[in-house]
């Protein structure tokens, strides 16, 4: 008798295994990638919120709440709104805040959006601020006007680019913190 002994595994075993393995992957893979999103729009949030902080710090200290970066290697925005990418120093676009207040600032790469922007506006004697993300959530998230951290509250009314009521991609992936009289804006 000659019984022997198989070992190993066959080339029909071999590719079941690897289908299994390919499905499972693909499941998986879809359930992640939202997460993944929606981790990159918290991140950004909190982001705003931490320079939130630290602008109301500034204030408390100050007496007035800390100017757009308008002159020197910043470019040659005027008036009282900056946007990070409208800058060389994106990094440094609210004057006085980094390092005392904040170890850095929001920019346009905090989101996975590509088309995310921030603008840091405030009025010339400093009594009002307000720090919005412009089109920085991705498409897993969608921001409402009874959410706080809404680019304007529903007391704005709908007036302008500052309008709850907008149902536009451009408003709705957009979120801000700003202090009173800010809100508005």
């Amino acid at each position: 008798m000659n019984l022997s002994r198989r070992t190993g595994f066959t080339l029909i075993e071999i590719l079941v295994v690897v289908s299994i393995i390919a499905i499972l992957s693909t499941v998986l893979f879809g359930s992640f990638t939202g997460s993944l999103g929606n981790a990159d729009n918290k991140a950004a949030q909190s982001k705003l919120k931490e320079t939130q902080l630290a602008i109301e710090l500034y204030e408390a200290q100050k007496g007035t709440y800390p100017l757009p970066n308008t002159a020197g290697a910043c470019g040659s925005t005027s008036g009282t709104v900056l946007r990070s990418s409208d800058s060389d120093c994106p990094g440094n676009y609210i004057l006085g805040l980094t390092p005392d207040y904040i170890s850095s600032l929001p920019t346009i790469t905090l989101s996975a959006n590509t088309a995310c922007d921030i603008e840091y506006q405030t009025d010339p004697a400093g009594t009002w601020y307000k720090l919005t993300a412009i089109n920085c959530l991705d498409d897993s998230a969608v921001m409402s006007a009874s959410d706080p951290l809404a680019r304007c509250p529903l007391s704005c009314g709908g007036s302008g680019i500052c309008s709850p009521t907008d149902p536009s991609a451009y408003f709705t992936s957009s979120f801000a913190v700003y202090s009173r009289g800010g809100a508005c804006q």
